[in-house]
């Protein structure tokens, strides 16, 4: 089976107030289950990105290797996304483990 590592989701600004109520700093572990309490425009705009880099993906236009700075699609009142893949905790890639709303 394939191997996947899993990407650290974190909030690292909101432009103006988030309807949804999330915060900087909030952060998730996304490890092959869809993380609870993230809104789904955010979570939409992230998935693909989250995908890529679980399975070892990086970004030319990015700094560092295995991140990515991404904004939700609100955009008067956006969310900006960190997605940094976890290195050495490798997991497989249809572990059903719950690691959402790590905070």
């Amino acid at each position: 089976m394939k191997q996947a590592h899993p990407v650290r989701m974190r909030i690292i600004e909101i432009r103006k107030k988030c309807p949804h109520g999330h915060r900087v700093g909030d952060e998730w572990l996304v490890d092959g289950s869809t993380p609870g309490g993230i809104c789904m425009g955010s979570f939409g705009s992230c998935l693909p990105y989250l995908t890529a880099l679980r399975f070892g993906a990086s970004f030319p236009w990015e700094s560092r290797e295995g991140t990515i700075t991404i904004g939700c699609p609100d955009h008067i009142n956006q969310v900006v996304w960190r997605l940094d893949r976890i290195e050495g905790d490798v997991v497989s890639a249809g572990d059903d483990q719950d690691h959402s709303g790590v905070e």
